[in-house]
């Protein structure tokens, strides 16, 4: 249900500024990193679709509003339907009929309303680049003006935004002596790429200063602490395209790009800007392409005789389907280059691999799907700091539930708890041979599964992760602040902390994933390969069971002696209700679908566990959390709840005393 109402949906913003409203509008589309680089991008729709979808408030309506005001729509109109200010529907209508007939106007006005080189070169059909040199000859570029925050005061802020319209003068920079680096942020916080980047873009910042680096960051969300006045040496407020990032880093002639901490989408710019001939800090750009691209990842992981699953990319329906029936099922299918497991599934048969292919994802030359193998074994991530030669890896996150869930979606266990010294020695070991082969030079996240008795590598990812500020905390070994020393060109070798595998903690910390899907209307609940969280809670104790028991309690699931769990049909569960009868726990299987509808809706549950992909489970998910009551959708979930139900509630320590006991 897309439609916007009195309950908040959204998980993050950006800010786009401009010298103009159109300027800033056109900005702030390809600043939402949703495909679009223009209001008239997408589908074209009929008269009668537009009114029905301008009526009511959506996350779309400003983009079905443009396609409208493009066919003819007046203002008046526009008004009457949307209730909007015709001050900003004038503002719209400006812009798309300008982009319905671009060749009549001068590439300097178009600039000046905000429009990118992508969407003028498209309407040209000249290639981008190409298009980006003639603007350049022509004298066509931005200037940049600095945001004026004070009040009186003498210290100058250090905001700036870029502006193409005409009158405008670049605001100076200072010259220094220090080498400059660009950090490059992560954008707005969505499911697959939150807060857990800023935390990374910041601590790059300050471990460059106190290596004697000028620091200046570009990003677009308002919401963070990389945006903040006294952050960065000097701040830029755009889109994360590769045309604003490569005019930020001309004008500043900056000596290196942060392209690490940026999550995915900074990772997708670092082509397009060591081709322009900028230096990237770090791993290489061949090392993070080969880490990327499947068929070379997969020959790399075979010279090294390290396992994966078996697989393939696919570039056309018809081959994904090939290798899927010579692989056999379960299969594990995506899109490339995602963030968060966006539009991954596990498929059972031919049938919903078809469906999948045909409706799930569009494959393109630039853009193949991939089909592998699933593993249903037990899945441990690691995150690391390389020098190329050296490694530090401070320890191994375990997975509570099977491998299937998408990591940010499963509950995390530092250190892992039941791997047997051979399986962490041979994480190890190809951890350190995937590192020195690609010659990684800062972080990496690296996820493997455990699956009869055989470790196999998932994925590797030249970057950091959403798990890198937990490993960092929970060990207390500064991550982010080694991993920028490493990429200004010193080693590990004599760093305080040690080499290879770091010895364990004395307690342990569990990472858990909190959901907000009683803010969105009908979307499944069930847990899988795509991640659906949108944020994370962490608990800290002695022993296992009381920091499992404590991160439950901080995401609102508990159950005590007394308390009503619903349970629908499935065999694998019969253990578990009989665990839960043992602690006082009242079990109700379902056998009347209505009948537990109502039930659900008059409040007799504390809990309702319904792990099945049927449309009668999905029903009953979706009514519970509805009504506010707790749902699990994974076996291994709801085996790791009642673990911690015994614990025993010992007094609180702060992460400093913990990491001081050890």
């Amino acid at each position: 249900d897309r439609r916007l109402g009195t309950q908040m949906k959204a998980t993050g913003e950006i800010m786009a500024i401009g010298s103009n409203l159109e300027e800033a509008l056109g900005k702030a589309v390809r600043s939402l990193e949703i495909g679009r680089q223009s209001f008239l991008d997408g589908p074209d729709f009929s008269v009668s679709m537009l009114s029905h979808n301008l009526s009511s408030s959506s996350d779309e309506r400003f983009f079905y509003l443009a396609k409208a005001l493009a066919g003819g729509m007046s203002v008046e109109e526009a008004h009457r339907l949307t209730k909007i200010s015709s001050y900003f529907i004038e503002a719209l209508k400006k812009v798309v009929l300008l982009e319905s007939n671009i060749e009549a106007y001068d590439i300097s006005e178009l600039k000046a309303l905000g429009f990118s080189d992508r969407t003028l070169s498209q309407k040209l059909q000249i290639d981008e680049n190409r298009f980006r040199e003639k603007r350049i000859e022509a004298g066509i570029r931005p200037v940049y003006q600095r945001i004026k925050t004070e009040a009186g005061q003498s210290k100058e802020s250090a905001y700036y935004y870029s502006t193409y319209v005409e009158g405008k003068s670049n605001y100076p920079i200072k010259k220094g002596n220090k080498p400059k680096a660009l950090v490059i942020g992560s954008g707005p916080i969505r499911i697959g790429q939150g807060i857990e980047f800023d935390y990374c873009s910041v601590k790059a910042v300050w471990a460059l200063k106190r290596q004697g680096w000028e620091t200046i960051i570009v990003n677009n969300n308002p919401e963070t602490v990389s945006t903040d006045f006294d952050t960065a040496d000097r701040l830029y407020f755009e889109p994360l395209t590769a045309e604003d990032v490569l005019a930020v880093a001309e004008r500043e002639d900056v000596d290196g790009l942060i392209v690490q901490f940026g999550g995915q989408t900074a990772i997708n710019l670092a082509p397009t800007l060591a081709l322009a001939g900028l230096p990237i800090l770090g791993t290489a750009l061949s090392a993070i392409d080969l880490a990327e691209d499947r068929k070379k990842c997969h020959e790399l992981l075979n010279h090294l005789g390290i396992p994966q699953a078996e697989g393939g990319a696919a570039y056309s329906l018809q081959e994904a389907m090939g290798i899927g029936l010579k692989l056999g099922f379960p299969l594990m299918v995506r899109p490339s280059y995602v963030i968060g497991g966006r539009a991954m599934e596990i498929v059972h048969n031919e049938e919903e691999l078809y469906r999948y292919l045909k409706l799930a994802v569009e494959i393109t030359e630039d853009q193949p799907v991939l089909v592998d193998r699933y593993l249903e074994g037990k899945e441990v991530e690691i995150d690391a700091v390389s020098d190329g030669t050296n490694l530090i890896i401070p320890g191994i996150l375990e997975h509570i539930e099977r491998a299937g869930i998408h990591s940010g979606d499963s509950i995390g266990v530092y250190p892992a708890f039941s791997l047997s010294e051979e399986d962490e020695k041979k994480i190890v070991r190809y951890t350190t041979s995937i590192c020195r082969s690609l010659g990684i030079r800062g972080v990496v996240n690296i996820q493997f599964v455990l699956y009869q008795n055989q470790i196999y590598c998932l994925e590797i990812n030249p970057r950091a992760s959403r798990t890198l500020p937990i490993m960092s905390k929970v060990t207390g070994i500064p991550l982010i602040e080694l991993a920028i020393k490493v990429m200004l060109g010193e080693s590990l070798r004599d760093n305080p902390y040690g080499l290879g595998l770091i010895k364990k903690k004395p307690y342990y910390a569990v990472k858990m994933p909190v959901f907000s899907f009683e803010k969105l209307g009908n979307v499944e609940v069930l847990l899988g390969p795509e991640m659906r969280s949108t944020g994370e809670v962490l608990g800290l104790g002695k022993d296992l069971k009381t920091a499992i028991h404590k991160a439950f309690i901080s995401c609102g699931l508990t159950l005590q002696c007394g308390d009503r769990v619903l349970v629908t049909k499935n065999g694998s569960l019969v253990p578990l209700l009989e665990k839960l009868q043992q602690k006082g726990i009242h079990t109700e299987i379902c056998t009347d679908y209505l009948q537990s509808l109502q039930k659900l809706k008059e409040g007799n549950f504390n809990l309702l566990v319904a792990p099945d992909k049927c449309k009668e489970d999905f029903n009953l998910r979706r009514q519970a959390v509805e009504y506010g009551i707790p749902t699990i959708s994974s076996i291994d979930t709801l085996n790791a709840l009642i673990e911690g139900i015994d614990a025993f509630d010992s007094m609180p320590l702060s992460l400093q005393e913990y990491l001081k006991g050890e």
